[in-house]
């Protein structure tokens, strides 16, 4: 396992995930769900919410 630092001061945690997935042609993507209240995901997005609209590749969730 590498672990690789991303900088992501311009675009959303989901998209680093996305675009990191992409560029190492993953298969999978696993992931821990976190909800956050209804407001606050209304107002600034959240990961759990920008992995399952845009997956480009399946994703797996344990909540």
């Amino acid at each position: 396992m590498t672990v690789e630092p991303r900088d992501a001061a311009e675009i959303s945690a989901g998209d680093v995930i996305l675009n990191s997935a992409a560029e190492c042609s993953s298969d999978l993507i696993v992931v821990g769900a976190y909800g956050h209240s209804r407001i606050r995901e209304l107002m600034r997005g959240g990961v759990t919410r920008t992995l399952l609209c845009q997956m480009t590749v399946p994703v797996l969730m344990s909540h």
